[in-house]
């Protein structure tokens, strides 16, 4: 072969050679994509260092998408959930796991961005970095909803949410935090540049540094709300909503042995605030006794601090004076209202079953004033009682349930009545601690 057409060859050679490899780019390229059937295991890699993984089981659906350069999406399900993932640009990670009837979601594009999303049991979890060098992670357990969203350069954004919803935003350097467990309450973080940091939660504090950071939470606001993305979030739901806790009570006024009751506030209160009562953190526990046939036989409203504790003797403070003249009261149950304060100390003599904090002038009225002073569940209480039994005394938790709305209503009428046909009796008093003095 001449050196003219050997020339020729060679160049024809690495034409076709180009060709070759452009081909396979596209097809490695377009493998970087996984949507997996039932019961299997997908993972594919392309030549620009995308990767992609997918696993699903049980009437799941799991789907993972990179695309771009040196990208990486991780999508698992099981269980009836879906897990979604999708990482585009470069040097991206996309990572969602869903289980059991859950809904996961990560996405990051840009550049160095971080997307993790995890979601279980009747959950969903949503997460969202864009930009550069962005992290944003969101978990949800439990009928929970966590979303976080960080965008611009080297923001964090971090939400965790049990059978509660926690929403977290962050941009340009920013840091956000939202953490929430108290059931139908809602924690919204925001922090919109470098300077701020935002941390939330259903318990403690809210922290707010720099000019452009947000918290509202349940157990406090701060910052400039109206212009953030939390403008218009509730984190308490309207009246209708709420916990209350339940218990027995056997063997009161007996020499069987002293049964008592404690309630404790785990919240904390807000330093930073003026009124002394938001400071404070305090609310009321509204206390209602009943006898077996769940009619209501004393009641009343003892103010508790955060982190207070609040002791009753059951024979003592209770079931001593019940509304039933001439009876004692030796077996029944007590239910227990987290409420906000809802009344204060003005000078007048106080109506009966009412208590107040002589410090921050906080008062509880377990009959609402007739109507004039409803009762707004707040942040829930947790207290434990004496079972005194024949041979032994055990002690329980009491049980947390929903309240319904009418609950808000009926068992402050039913108080009220007790009160007025009690004519002295009828009212039961707020033991030891937590600031509570009739």
């Amino acid at each position: 072969m001449d050196y003219f057409a050997k020339g020729l060859f060679r160049l024809a050679l690495f034409v076709f050679s180009i060709l070759f490899c452009l081909g396979s780019h596209v097809r490695t390229a377009d493998a970087a994509s996984c949507t997996v059937p039932p019961g299997t295991v997908v993972t594919q890699t392309d030549i620009l260092g995308n990767s992609c993984s997918a696993t699903q089981t049980t009437a799941s659906t799991a789907t993972a998408s990179a695309g771009g350069l040196d990208n990486t999406a991780t999508s698992t399900a099981s269980t009836d959930s879906t897990a979604t993932s999708e990482a585009a640009g470069s040097d991206n990670n996309a990572t969602s796991t869903a289980t059991t009837d859950s809904t996961a979601t990560a996405n990051a594009t840009g550049t160095g961005n971080a997307a993790t999303s995890a979601a279980t049991t009747d959950s969903t979890a949503t997460s969202t970095a864009s930009g550069g060098g962005n992290t944003a992670t969101s978990t949800a357990t439990t009928d929970g909803s966590a979303t976080s969203s960080a965008t611009g350069i080297d923001s964090t954004a971090t939400a965790t949410a049990t059978d509660s919803t926690a929403i977290a935003t962050a941009a340009d350097a920013g840091t956000a935090t939202s953490t929430d467990s108290t059931p139908g309450t809602t924690v919204c973080t925001f922090a919109g540049d470098a300077s701020s940091t935002a941390t939330g939660s259903d318990v403690n504090a809210p922290s707010c540094v720099g000019d452009d950071a947000v918290v509202v939470s349940p157990a406090g606001n701060c910052g400039p709300v109206a212009s953030s993305p939390c403008a218009g979030v509730t984190p308490i739901p309207p009246s209708g909503a709420g916990i209350e806790l339940q218990d027995y009570f056997s063997n009161a006024n007996t020499t069987g042995g002293q049964g008592f009751v404690n309630i404790t506030s785990p919240f904390e209160g807000n330093q930073t605030a003026t009124n002394p009562v938001v400071q404070e953190g305090e609310m009321c526990a509204m206390i209602y006794v009943l006898n077996t046939d769940q009619a209501v036989e004393a009641c009343c409203g003892c103010p508790i601090t955060a982190d207070g504790l609040l002791t009753l003797s059951i024979s003592g403070n209770l079931a001593p004076n019940p509304v039933a003249s001439g009876k004692i009261l030796h077996d029944g149950s007590i239910r227990i209202l987290s409420t906000a304060v809802n009344s204060a100390i003005t000078g007048l003599t106080l109506p009966r079953g009412v208590n107040c904090d002589a410090v921050t002038g906080a008062c509880c009225d377990p009959t609402a004033g007739g109507g004039a002073k409803p009762l707004v569940p707040q942040l829930d209480l947790v207290a434990w009682a004496n079972h005194v039994q024949n041979t032994q005394i055990t002690e329980a938790e009491f049980q947390a349930t929903p309240s319904a709305e009418s609950d808000l209503t009926s068992l402050p009428s039913a108080c009220a009545f007790a009160i007025e046909a009690g004519s002295g009796q009828g009212v039961c008093t707020c033991g030891t601690g937590g600031f509570g003095v009739e």
